[in-house]
């Protein structure tokens, strides 16, 4: 049988381990939920920080895809205020029915001037006749596009020399133009100011274009035909992928509509 004095002093000692263990514990508990919730607290700040982080680059990116975009895309429509100055100045005019060598340099020097546009077209509104210069994208020469009556409505190709004057004939477009028909005529008519057109097919199979447009008006505001500058959905392409962002990064440019135009 123990002694008294022993199992007293026993059962003491046990209380005493017991207690630390619970002090221990509880100190334990108490360190381990403040590295938790200092834990959990620094992983969702940090979260917000990259989150934060992630919408400001995307921010920034897009203002600088935006700048870039309308550095590239502005001068389009000062290619037809030009027009329509110079035909309020007679340099040009609408009377496209017939030759205009003068009309012909004026368009081949705005086309020698902004290297990004593949169109330039003027439509009368008397007949729908039309006159164009376009930039051939496989050899970048320039060619004089005409359709009226001498031509019988055909859009007939002409090559150009060095001075913007008409040489051989190149080829001709099947069927009959009239160019009151075109999205590009039609959308500023109706729009009555300069618009961005909606994106349409182009002649040539596989083309597609958006146009800078805008009627022409004579002083005493009737209608006498449309400018327009038709801009190549390719070449806005090969445009959005020289713009340098990170390796994973990708631009999208997409229509009020909510149609992709290039990427």
């Amino acid at each position: 049988m123990p002694l008294p004095g022993l199992a007293s002093k026993t059962s003491q000692h046990q209380t005493e381990i017991l207690l630390r263990r619970l002090l221990v514990a509880s100190f334990v508990l108490q360190i381990v939920a403040a590295v938790g919730i200092v834990g959990y607290l620094s992983f969702r700040n940090g979260e917000r920080a990259v989150q934060e982080l992630a919408q400001k680059l995307i921010a920034e990116t897009g203002k600088r895809v935006e700048e870039k975009l309308t550095s590239f895309l502005e001068p389009i429509h000062w290619v037809n205020q030009l027009n329509a100055e110079a035909i309020d100045r007679a340099e040009l005019n609408l009377q496209l029915e017939r030759l205009q060598p003068r009309g012909d340099k004026f368009l081949w020097q705005q086309m020698r001037s902004f290297k990004s546009i593949e169109w330039i077209s003027l439509g009368a509104e008397k007949s729908g006749e039309f006159l164009g210069i376009w930039r051939n994208p496989h050899d970048n020469s320039l060619q004089i596009v005409a359709a009226n009556e001498s031509t019988n409505s055909q859009q007939i190709y002409f090559a150009t020399d060095k001075r913007g004057t008409r040489t051989a004939k190149l080829n001709a477009e099947a069927g009959t133009c009239d160019a009151r028909l075109r999205p590009w005529y039609k959308e500023a008519v109706a729009g009555n100011k300069p618009i961005w057109t909606s994106i349409y097919p182009g002649f040539n199979p596989g083309t597609v274009f958006i146009a800078a447009s805008q009627p022409i008006r004579d002083r005493n505001g009737k209608l006498l035909g449309v400018s327009a500058v038709d801009f190549s959905l390719s070449e806005l392409q090969h445009y959005l992928h020289r713009i340098k962002l990170s390796k994973t990064g990708q631009i999208f440019a997409i229509e009020r509509s909510r149609l992709l135009v290039a990427s």
